[in-house]
């Protein structure tokens, strides 16, 4: 779902950043500024 959303989002021209585990999602929200963040609050490795 998520590659799929990124694609969509990115043929309309946005940058996008996937993250699959909750530390690597983590690392980046630190590492930026984002202006959207989509998540799932159950992602994996965050419990």
């Amino acid at each position: 779902m998520a590659k799929m959303l990124g694609e969509i989002l990115e043929d309309e021209g946005m940058l996008v950043e996937l993250a699959f585990k909750g530390k690597e999602a983590l690392q980046k929200f630190r590492s930026r500024d984002f202006d959207l963040i989509l998540l799932d609050l159950r992602m994996p490795a965050l419990r």
